[in-house]
């Protein structure tokens, strides 16, 4: 981001690249100086590790100030890789002061009824659940945090017996 100056873009869109990259390359030096010095209002990701601790990492670090809202997502099975689009758009001042409530990954997919997620969620639980068990009854803070929003966020409970192996 680096040779871009204050309205030379209104998006910016990364794919291609993991997660940390992606962190990296949007927060240098753990702060948003950059972005909110080029103005950036639009932000369009696609990582290539879908793991839930990853996209977790990424949504928490955007929407952590309240500056970034997610809009939208979608979620494609290609090449045998889970990939989710995202959509992040940049807080207007005035609706900073309005609570936004955090939405996890998934969050508009979960409201679409979506075939696609819910084969990401069965495959990505299956995956949590054989780490769950080589590391002696523990995940990552992240993974954790999804699996109890999946729980939580699935109306006719679909998802739960897929989880019942985790002891919270």
């Amino acid at each position: 981001l680096e040779p871009l100056h204050p309205g030379d873009a209104d998006a910016i869109i990364l794919a291609g690249m993991g997660v940390h990259t992606m962190l990296d390359i949007l927060f240098q030096d753990d702060h948003d100086a950059r972005l909110n010095a080029i103005q950036t209002n639009y932000i369009f990701l696609q990582p290539t590790n879908s793991r839930p601790q990853n996209t977790m990492t990424l949504y928490d670090r955007l929407q952590q100030n309240g500056d970034w809202i997610l809009k939208e997502e979608n979620i494609v099975f290609l090449g045998g890789r889970w990939y989710i689009n995202m959509a992040f758009e940049r807080c207007k001042h005035n609706d900073r002061r309005q609570s936004h409530s955090y939405s996890f990954p998934g969050h508009h997919l979960v409201k679409h009824d979506c075939d696609a997620y819910d084969a990401y969620v069965k495959h990505h639980v299956q995956w949590l659940k054989r780490d769950y068990e080589r590391s002696k009854d523990s995940l990552e803070e992240e993974d954790r945090r999804w699996l109890e929003y999946i729980v939580s966020a699935e109306e006719n409970g679909r998802w739960n017996s897929l989880v019942s192996w985790y002891k919270a």
